[in-house]
């Protein structure tokens, strides 16, 4: 046989290998490398927008609502059946607001936002029952005809909302 036609033979040798290697691996399947999502980007929430939400009281017995106010003024707010009144107040630093329920229901005066009650420095609804005269929070329900109040001891603008129905809110600026 002569040269060429050993090199020939050869590839068509190698051709038949490659033929038998394709033909056999086409009955097998391949499991594809899961890739995992994309986490979506962190993003800044919007401000939270009030929205009525039933919530249950983590302390079901009535705060002691009445506490002797220190020097300053003393401003109230009323909560009736519609909401707070008035639903903005300014007043001076050191100044207390008295909560006073007059609707037919229970309320849970309380610093923004909801459920958290963190806006006004030092509060925060995990603190009741640890310091409530010192956070803006009833920390408890405010029956109809009892009272709550609450000494403002640092400026700036702060929104508070009824925690049992958190569409009713309004904001205390302190000067």
């Amino acid at each position: 046989m002569s040269k060429n036609g050993i090199i020939g033979i050869v590839i068509v040798i190698i051709i038949v290998a490659i033929g038998g290697y394709v033909l056999s691996q086409q009955g097998r399947s391949v499991t594809p490398t899961p890739v995992p999502a994309p986490e979506p980007p962190i993003t800044q929430p919007p401000a939270p927008t009030p929205v009525p939400t039933p919530v249950t009281s983590p302390t079901p017995t009535p705060a002691t609502m009445e506490h002797p106010a220190p020097a300053g003024q003393t401003h109230v707010i009323t909560y009736t059946d519609s909401g707070f009144s008035p639903k903005t107040i300014t007043i001076s630093l050191g100044d207390t607001v008295t909560f006073k329920n007059q609707s037919s229901d229970d309320f849970w005066p309380a610093s923004a936002n909801h459920p958290s009650h963190t806006v006004y420095p030092g509060s925060g609804i995990q603190k009741c029952g640890t310091s409530a005269s010192t956070i803006f929070d009833a920390c408890a329900h405010v029956k109809p005809g009892a009272s709550w109040l609450f000494t403002f001891t640092n400026k700036g603008s702060w929104g508070y909302h009824d925690h049992l129905n958190a569409a009713r809110w309004g904001t205390i600026v302190v000067q």
